[in-house]
């Protein structure tokens, strides 16, 4: 195969790559010359082959073969990215409306890098596929033949049925487009159905179709009981027609005594015009199509008096009539040379229609009812009618049965506009379409003979979209019932990326946040968080635990650990965030996911600050984070926080004007400081701060400028900031698994999560520090996919620093040897002088915390290594509540147990 995908991702938000969601397919190519060997003519003609007839003259396959028209030969590039868009236009051909220029390729060394947004995921991981799939086929040197197009005809066929079965429909999308053309964030809650959250947190407001969470359950099911609906508007005085509801034979004959004909049946519980009978004339078709109807939905049926006129749809939106349309059922024109089905071929072509709610109209079908219609005006199927004669396929207008529609809201009497809106209120609805017949939508119903026939609480779009008077807007007034100017639709969102600290510095906002007046959501390393209620353990920094924080509606504002696995895997999970935070770069996680470098690296935390709309924070004293000033978008404030102030560039930012806070030495006294150009303002002394501990753990200082600076950006007051770091402490209530000390035990406890040599150099640091007369104890380990020269480092980090060292493996192995890890730690702390004495490996992480705990007598400092602080840190925990002796099967068994909670 001339084509092997390599690997294929779905980012939620923006990646590495692009700033919009999108399938991204890695490829690698045999040596082959795609664009000199006319690669992209023979793709495109295969394409031409696949689609069928009516596809064709869509625009977005026009868009597809004019980028294939500006291929030149030769040109590689150009002809690789022909495939991602391909994948684009297969997803617009089956409904989507997705910007052609969202397409992207990038070489990469042996690799093509291929990416194209979506709507729904799956969709545009399907349509990737399939686009691969052709690719393929054409550098096979397989022709266009029938045999391929049949292959593919039939791969087309399929992936439009999956498409059909995810995609939004057009209602719901029109929605989400203009919500996200307002800034307003519009998420897809699952890919399996079609309620979007709009918003975010406290702000969210929920739609399905042009439901809404502010349409009442009553009015609803009000609204979809016709009998009752027709009761309800005539005692307010709005026209109905008489009606009654029936069920057996003798009350159809009843009905037809009082009423008279032609008469409307229809089941009292419908929808999309299904079971309507419109004109009925004799008591055989009323039998008949009151079975019909009954079949349909058996909960009852509706005789009503047939009132003459065209039908209209009025559509209201809180209160207000915004659009009228006059809908004409299902129909074709003459022409004076083809016939009834001639004529029904040809409009089926027309790529407007297709076969569900996903297209503007719907196809036209010739069955036994289009049969019974055409009878009705002395013709048949094979009949040639006229040249302008309309020709009737269906009595009923409805969009979703073939009908069309023609805008005439300029012409609506108020009168009607008034009838129609107290329709819409009595049935406690905030949008709804009401259905009036009228012979003259110009002259009051009074005067017409008008009258209402239903009121639908979920009123589709179609008509005021289809083929005449389709650019009225109908869907700006839904959005701004759901968010009136002024009305915040998102919740303050930081977002911090970085190699150390981000858990720590996450706290500390929400913290702030927290005592701020906000409700806040977190995710992290720890857990996904809503104030101080922990709703799920475990490592969730980045993708779609966003969107759980922003789907609860308690949220007030959101602090969003944004971890570079996360944005590799799954892209940021979000769109944009207030303020992002860059705290550094170091060289955690090289070797893996294909980022070898420390400029690597900084490219992928880049992309939370292109994310920011009104800030971004960034350390002045890492060179990496100072190259990110370039990422930051147009107008965004570029806030720097370090420890050396009149260093460059923080003294250039100074100069500039800029916004920086940092520390300085004043009087022997290191005082934080806030400042914009020039100016400077004091914020506190380091020794206020809980988190520094005097000087114990002097790397909490980079994070707590990071926290303020943060703070300070987001609106948060001085003296909250104040207030939150002289209170917020290294232990296990504030700051769990980082240099954290637990208390209660007869020795001394630490609780550390160090994932490279600098974490453990602090450790250390912290650890020499504390007065000891006994021995101090490590329990260590590290992850399976570090470099071993990462592992190396960090036993060299802790050699001279612990009388006695535990090591364990992590039961993650990520790749390694049960074992092997362990060894390579006790190798290099045997190379730096740790003598074989010293150095003790128990494998299980369970047995080794267990060793490390009963060896521990009063004097002794024990620094437990926890690399994980969700279930791994609850566990441990756990075993340490019990007391002496300290059990391992009690930490196996609450660690079983949170992983069962957690599935």
């Amino acid at each position: 195969m001339p084509i092997k995908l390599v690997l294929r991702r779905s980012y939620r938000g923006g990646n590495c790559f692009t700033d919009w969601p999108a399938v991204h397919c890695r490829i690698q190519l045999e040596p082959v010359k795609t664009a000199s060997s006319g690669f992209h003519r023979r793709l495109a003609e295969l394409v031409a082959e696949m689609l069928p007839p009516g596809f064709r003259d869509a625009d977005a396959i026009n868009c597809w073969f004019r980028a294939v028209s500006e291929v030149r030969e030769q040109d590689e590039f150009a002809a690789m990215r022909l495939l991602p868009a391909l994948a684009l236009t297969l997803q617009n051909v089956a409904g989507a409306r997705l910007e052609p220029t969202c397409c992207h390729a990038a070489s990469a060394g042996p690799y093509w890098d291929l990416l194209c947004t979506y709507e729904t995921s799956s969709v545009a991981e399907a349509a990737m596929n399939l686009s691969l799939r052709m690719a393929d086929a054409v550098l096979s040197g397989a022709g266009v033949g029938q045999g391929a197009k049949r292959q593919f005809q039939g791969a087309f066929d399929r992936f439009i049925g999956i498409a059909r079965s995810l995609s939004m429909d057009l209602s719901t999308m029109a929605v989400v487009r203009a919500a996200r053309a307002r800034g307003i964030p519009a998420h897809r809650i699952s890919d399996n159905a079609r309620f979007v959250r709009l918003g975010q947190g406290r702000h969210q407001r929920k739609v399905f179709e042009t439901l809404s969470s502010s349409t009442t359950a009553v009015g609803s099911k009000l609204s979809n009981n016709k009998a009752v609906t027709a009761e309800l508007l005539a005692s307010v005085g709005i026209p109905v027609p008489r009606q009654y509801g029936l069920l057996n034979d003798q009350q159809l004959m009843a009905a037809v005594e009082v009423i008279g004909f032609p008469l409307v049946v229809k089941p009292v519980f419908g929808a999309k015009g299904k079971g309507v009978a419109v004109g009925v004339a004799t008591k055989d078709e009323l039998r008949r199509t009151a079975a019909d109807a009954l079949r349909v939905f058996p909960g009852g049926i509706l005789v009503q008096q047939f009132v003459p006129g065209a039908e209209h749809r009025l559509l209201v939106v809180n209160g207000t009539l915004v659009a009228a349309a006059q809908r004409i059922p299902a129909s074709v024109i003459g022409d004076g040379r083809h016939t009834v089905r001639e004529l029904v071929d040809v409009e089926n072509q027309n790529p407007l229609r297709d076969i569900d709610f996903r297209s503007v109209l719907e196809k036209l079908f010739l069955d036994e009812e289009a049969d019974r219609v055409l009878a009705g005006q002395g013709v048949t199927r094979d009949s040639v009618p006229q040249v302008g004669v309309r020709v009737f396929l269906r009595r009923t207008a409805n969009i979703s049965t073939g009908g069309t529609g023609v805008d005439v809201t300029e012409r609506v009497h108020p009168a009607v506009a008034n009838m129609a809106t107290l329709a819409v209120e009595v049935l406690g609805l905030d949008i709804a379409g009401v259905d009036y017949i009228t012979p003259d939508i110009s002259l009051s119903p009074h005067a017409s003979g008008g009258a209402v026939i239903e009121v639908n609480p979920c009123p589709g779009l179609r008509p005021h979209w289809s083929v005449k008077g389709s650019g009225r807007d109908v869907v700006s007034p839904i959005i701004d019932g759901l968010f009136p100017p002024g009305c915040s639709s998102r919740v303050p969102t930081v977002a911090v990326t970085g190699s150390l600290g981000k858990t720590t510095t996450c706290r500390m906002l929400k913290e702030m946040l927290g005592e701020q007046g906000y409700k806040v959501g977190m995710v992290s390393t720890d857990g996904v968080y809503v104030d101080e209620e922990r709703l799920r353990p475990g490592d969730w920094s980045g993708g779609e635990a966003c969107q759980w924080i922003f789907n609860h509606p308690g949220v007030g504002a959101a602090v969003l650990e944004t971890a570079r696995g996360g944005i590799l895997k799954g892209g940021l999970g979000f769109d944009c965030c207030d303020v992002a935070v860059v705290l550094n770069v170091a060289d955690e996680h090289l070797g893996q996911d294909g980022v070898e470098t420390l400029e690597e690296m900084a490219r992928v935390k880049a992309t939370v600050a292109r994310a920011a709309t009104r800030a971004v924070v960034l350390n002045a004293d890492d060179p990496l984070c100072m190259a990110m000033r370039k990422d930051v978008p147009p107008g965004c404030d570029i806030v720097l926080f370090g420890m050396f102030p009149e260093a460059e560039p923080m003294a250039g930012h100074a100069r500039a004007g800029g916004h920086s806070i940092f520390f300085w030495s004043a009087d022997g006294s290191l005082e934080m400081m806030i400042g914009r150009g020039s100016s400077r303002k004091r914020v506190m002394a380091a020794a206020e701060i809980r988190a520094y501990r005097g000087g114990l753990i002097p790397h909490n200082l980079q994070n707590v400028l990071a926290a303020a600076a943060t703070a300070h950006a987001m609106g948060v007051e001085g003296t909250v900031i104040r207030r939150v770091l002289s209170r917020f402490e290294a232990n296990v209530g504030d700051n769990p698994g980082r240099l954290s000390e637990y208390e209660g035990l007869p020795f001394r406890l630490i609780i550390d999560r160090p994932v490279n040599a600098a974490n453990l150099t602090s450790l250390c640091h912290l650890v020499q520090q504390m007065p000891c007369t006994g021995k101090r104890i490590l329990a260590m380990t590290a992850a399976g996919n570090r470099r071993d020269s990462q592992l190396e480092a960090m036993a060299a980090a802790v050699a001279a620093c612990f009388d006695h060292y535990i090591l364990f493996d992590w039961d993650s192995l990520r790749g390694r040897k049960r074992g092997e890890v362990s060894w390579i730690l006790a190798r290099r702390l045997g190379a730096a002088g740790v003598s074989s004495e010293a150095i003790e490996i128990v494998v299980d992480q369970a047995e080794a915390y267990h060793r490390a705990l009963t060896m521990a007598h009063q004097e002794d400092i024990v620094a437990l290594h926890c690399i994980d602080t969700g279930l791994r840190r609850d566990a441990l925990f756990h075993l340490l509540k019990t007391g002496p002796p300290f059990s391992p099967q009690t930490y196996r068994d609450h660690m079983r147990q949170g992983r069962k909670r957690a599935r």
